[in-house]
């Protein structure tokens, strides 16, 4: 069994060991582990690339362990020691996933992971059930919690017995970042669809009209301990108040006995004003540094599941986090104010000053953006 880690360690600032192969999720869970006192070490699959330097460019993600891909997220066994003797030499106190595949394989392997503690995980077995989009239909049906009707198919020939209204959307039964995911207008389109895309692990599910809000979360074996609701917004993230939304997913993490951190993707029904839950993902997520730069630090939450059994009661946060990476339009707005923070919030302070001295990555991503809208012209 991993070590538990110590709340306070002496003489040294804490470390932990962000494992990723998606740039985006690393970005966001360095930068949380920054703001809970922690100084991040990465293990990865990425090599210093030129395509790849708007994570590499932050100041927080240059101390790097690369490892095979497949080796990585299969867990084997000369990963596994790898990262074992990177967690001795570089006296790490906790290891913690970023993306789907490295969640995963900790999941299945965190009892190899030696000399560190290890962030809170669900069982593999319950990873799958939550991630896979049927299995966790299911356990919504079983349960009586709202969502969509969904199907499974497994030919073009099932678009015909399909009782749903259209349009549809269409979703592999695993992925992330809406990959695969379409909206289909028309039987006749739905059975092209179905023809030449296939139909392996395919869903098809009522369409809802309405406005996606969504549920940041921490459990600690079925009751949650942290959480935030939130819906995006132009120039930032909304963090409204909302129990509907915190009352799903205590239903949900109940039901499962959910273990972890998690992202509850779930949408407004705009006819009848009912909160439907989509997809459940067992994961940090990719907006995660929004509730960071909120003041809710889901790192922290989790290693308080570790180390405070008796932690004091979560209040929730509501309000509006803008968008504090430094693009060089959000510079502009800096230099106007002197640059000095917008809000009065200490958290949001707090993160402001850390972006401020991390500017790299959304200057290289703004400039890549702006070449990629020119090249057309040319």
């Amino acid at each position: 069994m991993s070590p538990r880690l110590e709340v306070t360690i002496p003489n040294r600032q804490k470390r932990v060991l962000v494992l990723s192969t998606i740039d985006l999720f690393t970005l966001g869970v360095v930068r949380t582990a920054v703001l809970a006192g922690y100084r991040p070490y990465l293990v990865t699959d990425r090599r210093w690339d030129r395509h790849r330097l708007s994570v590499q460019l932050s100041v927080h993600a240059r101390r790097r362990l690369i490892q095979d891909r497949d080796a990585l997220i299969s867990g084997a066994p000369e990963a596994l020691n790898a990262i074992n003797r990177f967690i001795e030499c570089n006296g790490i106190d906790l290891v913690v996933a970023a993306d789907t595949r490295c969640t995963r394989m900790l999941a299945g392997h965190a009892r190899a992971i030696r000399n560190a503690a290890v962030f809170p995980l669900p069982s593999v077995e319950l990873f799958d059930r939550m991630y896979d989009k049927w299995s966790f239909h299911q356990l919504l049906a079983e349960h009586g919690i709202a969502s969509p009707r969904t199907f499974l198919v497994s030919s073009p020939d099932d678009a015909g017995a399909i009782d749903l209204d259209y349009p549809v959307i269409v979703k592999p039964t695993w992925g992330e970042s809406s990959q695969g995911v379409h909206r289909i207008d028309t039987q006749d389109a739905l059975r092209r669809h179905l023809r030449d895309a296939g139909t392996a692990g395919t869903l098809v599910q009522q369409f809802i009209p309405g406005r996606d809000i969504d549920l940041d979360l921490c459990a600690d074996r079925g009751e949650l301990t942290t959480w935030l609701v939130q819906m995006r917004e132009e120039g930032g993230m909304r963090f409204p108040d909302d129990e509907r939304v915190v009352a799903l997913g205590r239903d949900i993490c109940r039901a499962a006995k959910y273990h972890g951190v998690a992202h509850v993707d779930m949408r407004i029904d705009e006819r009848t004003g009912q909160v439907n839950v989509i997809e459940f993902n067992p994961r940090l997520w990719g907006s995660l540094i929004y509730a960071s730069w909120m003041g809710v630090n889901f790192l922290e939450a989790g290693v308080d599941i570790l180390d405070r059994p008796s932690r004091p009661a979560f209040q929730p946060v509501t309000g509006f986090c803008p968008f504090l990476g430094a693009s060089p339009g959000v510079i502009a707005r800096w230099a106007l104010r002197g640059f000095r923070p917008a809000s009065n919030s200490p958290a949001q302070r707090r993160a402001w000053s850390m972006q401020v001295l991390d500017p790299l990555p959304e200057w290289f991503d703004s400039v890549s953006n702006l070449r990629q809208r020119l090249e057309p012209r040319r």
